[in-house]
């Protein structure tokens, strides 16, 4: 496996796409999470309006690791790699982009073009990949992880019990009343000043066992038919 240090803008600022795969539980995260991470946000934020020195550098915050592996691409097809941990972070983090892109539509609009079309989309490609993430479709019959996601990154009504789109609600409410200047500062903290591992696994490594051994004390995996 590769394993590096990276901020969280070189993980989406690629033309890439993320697989979550059917075996990974459903968007779990919950009010506690996103208040946790909404917090050390303010106070990365923070630190743009009022620097204490020039020559300092910029605080930064660890976040935990993605484990990923090369997805099937066809020829001239954008880079996919499927994620075998830290969906939850990853799709709280787009989640939170798509907030933050809709909070600035009204008096930053270039700023909201910009988190659309660098972060939360592959412009120049058509269909499903498109999308920087594609959440587990689940096995039910009505809306999903999947389907949720992809309406909150075009801006569409979403059934508002999904966790995801109370994420999104979550991260809403806390952004609707910044001015622009911080919500450029917001942009610039999750982007710039966000770090985690990237692990990318080599075609002969266990991926079960790397996640079980990174997630002993977590939840299960549960079997999800396709």
């Amino acid at each position: 496996m590769k394993a590096s240090e990276t901020q969280f803008q070189r993980v989406i600022d690629a033309t890439t796409q993320f697989l979550v795969p059917h075996f990974q539980r459903p968007y779990s995260w919950t009010q506690r999470q996103w208040k946790t991470l909404w917090d050390d946000l303010e106070e990365l934020a923070g630190l743009d309006a009022e620097p204490s020195s020039t020559t300092e550098r910029p605080r930064q915050h660890f976040i935990g690791s993605i484990v990923t592996m090369p997805g099937e691409s066809v020829p001239e097809g954008i880079t996919k790699y499927v994620l075998i941990d830290g969906q939850q972070r990853l799709a709280t983090l787009l989640i939170l982009l798509a907030a933050l892109r809709d909070a600035a539509r009204s008096g930053q609009p270039r700023l909201a073009d910009e988190i659309h079309d660098l972060y939360l989309s592959n412009r120049h490609r058509d269909g499903r990949e498109k999308y920087k993430l594609l959440p587990t479709q689940g096995d039910g019959s009505g809306e999903n992880d999947q389907s949720t996601f992809i309406k909150i990154i075009e801006n569409q009504e979403c059934e508002h019990d999904q966790p995801i789109a109370k994420a999104y609600r979550f991260f809403r409410d806390h952004l609707s009343d910044i001015d622009g200047e911080s919500l450029q500062s917001v942009k610039l903290a999750i982007v710039n000043r966000l770090l985690l591992v990237s692990i990318v696994l080599d075609p002969g490594d266990d991926p079960y066992a790397i996640f079980e051994s990174l997630n002993a004390k977590g939840l299960p995996l549960r079997a999800i038919a396709p």
